[in-house]
């Protein structure tokens, strides 16, 4: 989509830095300012619920996580004043409204890079406050994270609903110790492949997350192998 594809000749660098700037725009400058960031975080969103893998999934996660915190919100404040007055709904309303602002501008991160682009990203800018040492490390951590997270959810989901489908009448105890079972199988293999993964990328030392084009893509040749 043509969204998508504005995003992704950005600088990965200065996309984090906008979502970054963006998000805490919408949360601490005064709602009349920040208002327009809207209309681009519900364009973001409806794209990832259209394009990414999981979308609805994430959506649904969104939209439940500002209907929490609203009730929250709303619940607090009505609970200090003793009744809810329409200032406390406007409140609420704007609180939700700067939630999904936040969470919507979040999701140019996730549309236009990798986990792999995301982590040098994280390299550089840990690099440059300081922190060359663990600069890789930490990134490596995130990488990892971000791969094992989404290819967890979706095998739990399918073995979920292929126990649902063979079957149907099995009790909830015995189901939760069969979806255990699997899921401790499943998460072994998803652990091996990411390892193999970062061993074949040569990921495991400083070299592969330095920043060297200007252009906002790293360009990284192999080092020499261990034997």
């Amino acid at each position: 989509m043509e969204s998508q594809t504005i995003l992704t000749r950005l600088d990965p660098r200065l996309l984090v830095l906008l979502c970054s700037l963006g998000g805490l725009c919408a949360w601490l400058a005064p709602w009349t300012w920040t208002a327009p960031l809207l209309l681009p975080a519900l364009c973001l969103a409806l794209n990832a619920w259209r394009t990414l893998p999981g979308g609805r999934v994430i959506a649904v996660a969104q939209i439940a996580f500002i209907l929490l915190w609203g009730l929250g919100f709303l619940g607090f404040r009505a609970w200090e004043a003793g009744e809810i007055a329409p200032e406390t709904v406007e409140q609420t309303l704007i609180f939700c409204a700067r939630l999904g602002t936040m969470l919507g501008l979040a999701l140019a991160i996730p549309l236009a890079l990798t986990p792999l682009a995301l982590g040098r990203v994280m390299a550089w800018g840990l690099r440059k406050l300081g922190a060359p040492e663990t600069a890789w490390r930490a990134a490596l951590a995130l990488v990892i994270m971000l791969s094992f997270l989404p290819k967890g959810l979706r095998a739990l989901s399918g073995l979920n609903r292929s126990l649902r489908l063979r079957v149907p009448n099995l009790p909830r105890r015995r189901a939760f110790f069969l979806l255990g079972l699997a899921s401790l199988r499943l998460l072994g293999v998803q652990t091996w492949e990411i390892s193999l993964a970062i061993a074949g990328r040569d990921l495991y030392r400083p070299g592969p997350w330095l920043w060297r084009s200007p252009y906002g893509r790293s360009r990284i040749k192999p080092g020499p192998r261990k034997e």
